[in-house]
Parts: structure tokens; sequence; C-alpha cells
């Protein structure tokens, strides 16, 4: 909307017309640290002739003590005057003298960052704190988020880094200060502020290092699951069969089993019958009718077990929910009888007398119906009329066993039962050589005498 400008950068001054035009910005080079230094550790003043221009700043002998021309960029070649013109009390003190207007007057003055009352006719009692050093001590700890101390400016080697913004530990001499930042408990732009135990939660900070920030959680408490960085736990679940109320479940009798149906919401346990027991489920408490149960298919004194199983039958429970102690195994198959609470004794059917398709399987006995002239079994016809040249007949397979024949082929009659026939040729065989006789067995075709 055209309102806009440009501003200086951090130290610059000026601003810029709204709209656009880059801003008048000016620098005082000689509110630089680095700059300030080299003229302040001659004893000389720093001057900036053209703040609007970088490099024009220049160091300059301090009247009415020391003359001499301004030296750009660097410390001056000042001459002493008066009283302090040959006088070496002070530089060999590294101070600079002062004369003030008289004899006998002149005196020593700190220079640099050494602060110190001015001493007359000697050198003052100076002291540079190294912390306010632009580079060395104050750098070292500022880099690591710091404080520098100086805790004796008259010696040199004093000063130590100690901890700052909520950290806590023992100071470095002259080295980093070994910090803790424990975000739970201090007091800090990235603390938790007790925002936790507002809502009735833990603060917990594992990562304690200073420069570990923003790492802390609330977790949920009480035994509920949960935890958020840096803020509340939206829900905390808590599986409330794990508290002593929720034993009843385990109490009842017989045992019953406690199910959380909802985590995170309290009240919601509910005790169930075990698998295998009627009955349903009771919320926070036992329910009711869990006494009842499938013998054949629950583990307990009593009950089936693998007993009907183990004899190849079937379990089979009658009244599960009324009754207890009836289970029965029963016959599989064509086999019949039951065993109340024990294995049966299974009988077999005729089928087991007459063939071998009927097999005893665990104790049941299974009669498959099958065509006797077809079926490789004891009893059956096998090869019998085929080796005699005759054709084999199962009358009826589905219903009679052992009741297979042999008959003859061709115009030759006769049949045996369960064994080969004897058959009969007609007059065809005695007035021609068209019958021949084949394995046993004669044929006769037809033809003309004439």
């Amino acid at each position: 909307d055209g309102d806009w400008h440009y501003v200086c950068a951090a130290r610059w001054v000026g601003h810029g017309a709204a709209g656009g035009g880059a801003a008048a910005c000016e620098l005082d080079e000689c509110t630089l640290a680095n700059t300030t230094g080299v003229c302040a550790g001659a004893g000389q003043e720093c001057v900036d002739t053209d703040t609007a221009t970088m490099g024009t700043w220049a160091c300059r002998c301090v009247a009415p003590d020391e003359a001499g021309d301004d030296v750009a960029n660097a410390p001056a070649a000042c001459r002493k005057t008066g009283e302090c013109e040959n006088n070496t009390v002070c530089s060999d003190a590294g101070q600079v003298c002062h004369d003030e207007p008289g004899v006998d007057d002149w005196e020593c003055r700190c220079i640099g960052h050494a602060t110190g009352a001015p001493a007359a006719l000697a050198p003052a009692a100076c002291a540079t704190d190294e912390c306010t050093e632009a580079a060395g001590a104050a750098q070292t700890c500022a880099e690591h988020g710091q404080e520098c101390v100086d805790t004796d400016p008259a010696t040199a080697g004093t000063w130590e880094c100690r901890c700052a913004g909520g950290a806590a530990g023992a100071p470095g001499a002259q080295a980093l200060a070994a910090c803790v930042l424990d975000e739970c408990t201090a007091t800090c732009d990235t603390c938790e502020k007790d925002v936790c135990e507002a809502a009735g939660q833990d603060c917990v900070d594992e990562a304690q290092a200073a420069t570990a920030t923003g790492g802390w959680e609330c977790r949920c408490r009480g035994g509920a699951s949960g935890a958020a960085t840096g803020k509340p736990v939206a829900a905390c679940s808590h599986d409330e069969c794990e508290d002593d109320d929720a034993k009843a479940c385990e109490a009842a009798s017989p045992p019953q089993v406690c199910v959380d149906v909802d985590p995170f919401t309290a009240g919601s346990w509910e005790c169930t019958c075990a698998p295998g027991q009627a009955g349903g489920r009771a919320t926070m408490g036992p329910a009711a009718g869990c006494d009842a149960y499938n013998e054949c298919q629950t583990d307990c004194a009593g009950c089936a077990g693998s007993v009907c199983a183990d004899a190849g039958q079937e379990c089979v429970d009658a009244a599960p929910l009324t009754e207890h102690g009836n289970w029965e195994c029963r016959c599989r198959g064509h086999a019949v009888g039951a065993g109340v609470k024990r294995a049966a004794v299974c009988v077999l059917d005729e089928c087991a007398a007459e063939c071998d398709s009927c097999a005893v399987r665990a104790g049941a006995n299974v009669c498959d119906a099958y065509n006797e002239c077809q079926t490789d079994c004891a009893g059956c016809a096998g090869s019998v009329c085929a080796d005699a040249g005759q054709e084999c007949v199962d009358a009826a397979p589905l219903t009679e066993h052992g009741n297979w024949e042999c008959r003859c082929r061709g115009h030759a009659v006769g049949a045996g039962v369960k064994r080969a026939a004897v058959c009969v040729l007609d007059e065809c065989a005695a007035e021609c050589d068209s019958c021949a006789v084949r394995a046993g067995a004669n044929v006769c075709d037809a033809y003309n005498e004439c």
C-alpha cells in the first residue's frame, strides 16, 4: 500500500522514505568494541570522521597532555607535553600521564578497559575486568550462553564462566561452567512454567544439558499412559484392570477375566466370564452365571479334557448351562455306543465282518459301500473271473456284500457265485470251427449252415 520503507541494519542509524528508496544509514565505528579497543589500548581517543563511510575512524592524541596527528585505523604517534613530556613513570606502569596547568600536578591514569582512580605523581591502582574485553574470556562464555565474571579485576586470570538463563552448575575457572538446565524446575524462556501441574500431570526433562532446550514432557500420573513434548497430554489412558478394585474379577468363583473397555474413561472396567464359560459381563464387579460352561470345551476338574478325543470319539455336553458332570463320549461313523464321563464301548455293524474297506479308526468303525468286482479286498472277486475269461458282476454293490459272481461270455451259458462259472456251449460248437475256446470261455459266431 506504499507504506513500506527500508530500515538500517543493527547499529546503523537512519530511516528510508515511505514507498521506496534506500535509507540514509550512518554508523559511528568508534562504537564498535574492536575499533574502540585499538585506540583505548594506547590511551587515545577514537574518532569517526565520516559516519556514512566505513573505515574512516582514527586514533587521536588526548590534549592537553599529548600532541600529534590523527592516524587512520591505528594508534597515533603522540608526544607528551608539559611535565608528562619526559615522564616514564606512567608509561612504565601501562598507564597514561596527564598534566594539569601548574607545577608537580601530573598524575597517572588507567587506560583501556582498566579502571581505577588517578594517582598524583605515581602509578594508579588500576584493575582490568577481563570480561569486558571484546574477545577472550567474554567471548568464550557468551558463545555457550554463559556469563563471564572477573572475580578479581586487579589480578590477571581470575575470570570464570557462570551458568545463565536458569541453568545451574559449578562455575568454570577460565573455562566453561558445567551447567544443567532442568526445564521442569528452572525459570527460563523455554521452561515448563507449571503447565503440566495445571493439567494434573508430571513434568520430566530427560535431556538436561543447558543447550538441550524445549525437550521437556508432560506425562500422565497414577499408572496412566501418555506423554507429550512441550505441552500437556491431551488424554491419558489407564488400564483399570491393574487397580486393586479390579481384583474382584479374579477373586470371583469361578475366577473371571477383567477387561477395560475404554482406557481413557474412568469406571469402564468389566468382569467377564472366562473362555468356555456361559454367562455375560458386568461393569465394575463380577458377572453372574459364570459357573455354567460346556464341559467338553473347558479345562476343569471333572471335565472331558482329551478323554473322548484320545479314543477317536465325539464329546457331547447335552446341558452345558444347567447340569454338570453329564458329558459323554459318542462313537463316530457306523459304530454305535456312548459312555457318560468316559470313553464309549463302540459296536461295529456287519460291514466289519464282510470286507476290508471297514477301517477301525481310534475305536470308531467306518464302513463304505463298494463294488466287490472293482475293489481289492479279502472276499472280493479280484482276478478270479478275468482269469477264466468270464465277466464279473456285483448285483448289489451298495446293499449286500459277498454276492459277486462270474458269468460266461458270448453264447456260452453259466454263472458262479464267488467263483468261476461252469459254461455250457450251444450246438454251434459241434458243427463249425468258428467257435473258439479262449481262456476257458466259448465264443460262437452266427453263420448260415448252407
